[in-house]
This record gives C-alpha cells, structure tokens and sequence, in this order.
C-alpha cells in the first residue's frame, strides 16, 4: 500500500523535488509537449481525467492520444509522485548527473517544475534498490546474504534480480522517511530502524 501524500509531505524533507537551481546537469530538460497533447485532448471528458490523460501523455505512462488508462498505469503514477516527494530528482543528479530523459517540463508550470518520466522512475528505482541493498549490508547483514532479508511478516524484500519487490519498496519507503519499520535478517533476527527505549532507573532503595 503507498503511503498517504499528507505522511509523505509530513515526513519528507523539506527541499522540493521540483527545484529548479541552475546546473549544468539538469539542462536541456526536454518542454512540454502541450500542442501535441492538446490536439489529441479528449472532448467531453470531465478536467480532473483530462489532468490526468496529458499528465499520463507527458511522463510517458500512457501513448499520447490514448483516452483510457489501465489500474496499473495509475499505480505507477501515484509511484511518480511518492517518488518525486523523495527526493527522486536529486537521487537522479548524484547517481546518473543528468535528468535528460528522466524528466518534464509540467505544461503551464510557472515555476518550471519538473515531472518524473517513466524512464525517470524505472532508473530512479533501481537506484533506490541499490540504495536498500547497500543499508541492510550497513546494518549488519553481509552482501552474499542481504537478498535473504524478509519483511516482518517473512516477505521477501529483493527479487532474484536484486530488485526491491513491492513489500521491499513500501518498508525502505519508511526508512527513507525516518517512519519506524522493522526487518528480519536471514538467520531469522528482528531489527529496526528504531533505537530501542532506554530502561527507566530502578528507584533508590
């Protein structure tokens, strides 16, 4: 389940994803294709699904001219967005030095914010599960072994690609987040990223 937008806005830091903080990296980010997507604009239709049709059309989910989308195209939009809140852009900057490709002009923004693309999202999280691969190995679990690491409830965190799974991504989403999530390593031990409450004193005789 994806995190709610008020715990991520709640959570996240506080830098915004959408920056536009001239680098010579982040530049030529591709405009808009706002004519091409207006031309292909659906008539009739309510505007929070036309919204969404060109958002769709923009960050390459769905074809451009396509009217409908599928249940999974909106999961992975709503994925765009949990990205963008963490800080996916500067995840991009660091790891690959550029946003060419990764990222959009939003159509009508007039602060040029920027919108993660598919091909943005798919590098972006295999970035991420480098990432989860690197802070399991850091918390004591040896890299022949990190991809034995289950969730609390035994499901698997690493696909045999190395990938995070679904289960993998929502609980390193927490972690990220600094929200409290626990783990179990492959000899079957529980861990957290929460620094246990220390014992109150025993009183004085």
């Amino acid at each position: 389940m994806l995190l709610s937008a008020a715990s991520l806005a709640a959570a996240a830091p506080s830098r915004g994803a959408s920056s536009s903080k001239d680098s010579d990296y982040d530049l030529p980010v591709p405009l808009p294709s706002t004519a091409a997507a207006a031309a292909r604009e659906p008539v009739a239709v309510d505007p929070a699904k036309r919204n969404t049709l060109v958002e769709m059309w923009e960050r390459g989910v769905i074809d451009k001219g396509t009217h409908e989308w599928e249940p999974e195209d909106l999961r992975l939009l709503d994925k765009m967005h949990e990205a963008e809140r963490l800080r996916a852009f500067d995840v991009l900057r660091d790891k690959a030095g550029t946003l060419r490709g990764f990222a959009v002009q939003a159509p009508g923004s007039a602060h040029q914010t920027l919108w993660l693309t598919k091909a943005g999202y798919n590098q972006y999280f295999f970035l991420k599960s480098q990432q989860a691969r690197k802070f399991f190995e850091q918390k004591g679990t040896d890299a022949k072994w990190v991809f034995g690491v289950r969730d609390a409830k035994g499901k698997k965190i690493f696909d045999v690609s190395g990938m995070l799974t679904k289960n993998g991504d929502d609980l390193f989403t927490r972690i990220l987040l600094g929200l409290p999530a626990e783990w179990r390593t492959p000899d079957g031990q529980t861990r957290s990223n929460v620094r246990p409450k220390r014992a109150a004193p025993a009183p004085a005789p």
